[in-house]
């Protein structure tokens, strides 16, 4: 079952507003707040890091796989709910797991951009059947090419929200610019 116009345009949609939403939470960053780190909660960096892990290489697998037996439409708005709900904290797979490879914030976002850029050109591929590919997520059981497309979004959205999280922290560093300017004291 091809992709209708419909699906392709809220697809697309989401997958554009949720990298601009990052953009710009991130552009303005300083080095120092990319790589903060409260205890042994993950900084910005390696948050950006696991999302561009998950986005690159599910990707890569899930366009290369066959159908599943059968497809669960449900799936689609389950989510678009379910994944970005922060108020139930997941374990990500060991292979996930961000081990601070890339430090360097604009080369991390270079790569995170690629990715996304991937994606979408596999969304616009005419050739493609999006829904007769499919992949098991550890949570969320079998997807479709589709659901793995609207998974990308709403993940990096619950990860935009930790990133948020982490912004918020009495702890994070200030700068005279950026998203933390707003918290200090005039």
């Amino acid at each position: 079952m091809s992709l209708s116009a419909q699906e392709r345009e809220i697809a697309r949609g989401l997958l554009t507003e949720s990298r601009a939403k990052l953009h710009g939470l991130l552009d303005d960053l300083t080095a120092e707040q990319w790589h903060f780190r409260a205890g042994e909660a993950w900084s910005i960096a390696l948050i950006l890091e696991h999302v561009y892990l998950i986005e690159a290489g599910s990707l890569k697998i899930v366009s290369a796989a066959p159908p599943s037996a059968e497809t669960d439409l449900a799936k689609d708005a389950r989510i678009m709910t379910f994944v970005v709900d922060r108020s139930s904290k997941r374990q990500a797979p060991e292979r996930v797991v961000p081990q601070g490879r890339t430090t360097d914030p604009a080369e991390l976002l270079g790569k995170f951009d690629a990715a996304r850029d991937r994606s979408l050109a596999w969304l616009d591929d005419p050739d493609v059947d999006h829904r007769a590919h499919a992949m098991d997520h550890h949570v969320l059981k079998m997807l479709d090419g589709y659901q793995w497309l609207l998974f990308y979004t709403q993940h990096l959205l619950r990860h935009v929200a930790q990133m948020e999280e982490v912004i918020g922290l009495p702890e994070f560093p200030k700068t005279a610019t950026g998203p933390a300017a707003a918290s200090v004291p005039e």
